[in-house]
């Protein structure tokens, strides 16, 4: 639609400024010999209207083409507005959680900032901004994932024990779950009321749980999830050919594609595939 228009425009223009070309050339008197200027005249004066009506036409086009394009920029301004809004939100949960505490009051925070976060995603409008809004997501999930996991000996990721989420600093002690959650427990203290001191408000260490599900449910990557992966197609050509940097990398594929180890034993794909 927009290119028709843009086309009309031009064409309408073209006309308005040819007619005018000639117009001047009848006033000037230097109307070409081949062009009949009884014809050019009378032609002339039947387009005028014609023309009139081009004119017109052409400041609505134009100017609902203007109106357009604003209304488009103010779109992608707002747009990118909350995005912007969306990443300073993502920002503070990735910085209230990477150092892995287990404080109830910055669990509660980030849960709740994490939450107004994604719901900006409805705002986005724009499917430019839209799409940097789910890559901006995929990456806080990826980093927040490694910040709450732990690393193993091997390099694998591991999660987080029960212990850690009653609050208790030294969570990562062999201790029980149920040792965990006395350690947590609210100490009551008896005092006296007066005027000179205020009473400590009792300390809650386990935290919340609303804050540990709306946070690991934003670490499960959603339902409706396109992993561009799945477009990719492993290789299936012969390693032997490859004399380049990616040599290496086809003969890991093929021995994968025809052999598996589980548990220190080594086995033929093909022969499982038969069973």
């Amino acid at each position: 639609m927009q290119r028709f228009t843009t086309f009309l425009l031009w064409l309408l223009s073209f006309m308005i400024f040819f007619m005018l070309v000639l117009s001047i050339l009848i006033i000037t008197n230097t109307v070409p010999s081949w062009l009949n200027i009884l014809q050019v005249i009378d032609k002339i004066s039947l387009a005028s209207p014609i023309l009139i009506s081009c004119g017109v036409l052409i400041a609505t086009l134009t100017f609902f083409c203007e109106r357009r394009n604003q209304a488009q920029e103010n779109e992608r301004n707002r747009a990118k507005f909350y995005l912007d809004l969306a990443e300073r939100g993502f920002v503070e949960v990735y910085e209230l959680l990477k150092d892995k505490n287990n404080n109830r009051i910055i669990w509660v925070r980030a849960a709740r900032v994490l939450l107004k976060t994604r719901s900006l995603k409805t705002q986005v409008s724009s499917q430019d901004f839209h799409r940097a809004f789910l890559q901006l997501e995929e990456r806080v999930r990826n980093e927040l994932y490694r910040k709450l996991t732990i690393e193993g000996e091997n390099g694998e990721r591991k999660p987080l024990p029960p212990q850690f989420f009653n609050g208790i600093k030294d969570w990562e002690s062999e201790i029980t779950l149920d040792d965990a959650a006395i350690r947590a427990s609210s100490k009551i203290k008896m005092s006296s009321i007066t005027i000179e001191k205020v009473i400590p408000e009792p300390s809650l260490e386990p935290l919340a749980p609303r804050s540990i599900v709306a946070i690991y449910e934003f670490l499960e990557f959603p339902k409706d999830y396109e992993d561009p992966l799945d477009e990719i197609e492993t290789w299936k050509d012969d390693w032997k050919g490859s004399l380049r940097t990616d040599q290496g990398a086809r003969r890991y594929i093929a021995h994968w594609q025809e052999k598996y180890a589980i548990d220190g034993n080594l086995h033929l794909r093909s022969s499982n595939k038969e069973g």
